[in-house]
């Protein structure tokens, strides 16, 4: 039998436009922490 009440939140992966750092956080992380660049969520496909 599979759960499907998870009781984890969803994360998302962030990558840093500028150094490409990762980070995987539960919400919108803003700023880079390592540079100060923009955060973009890499889940989210780009045209």
């Amino acid at each position: 039998m599979v759960r499907t009440d998870s009781h984890e939140p969803t994360r998302a992966t962030y990558e840093c436009s500028d150094c490409l750092h990762r980070e995987r956080t539960e919400g919108f992380p803003g700023l880079c922490p390592e540079c100060g660049g923009a955060m973009r969520n890499i889940a989210v496909p780009r045209e």
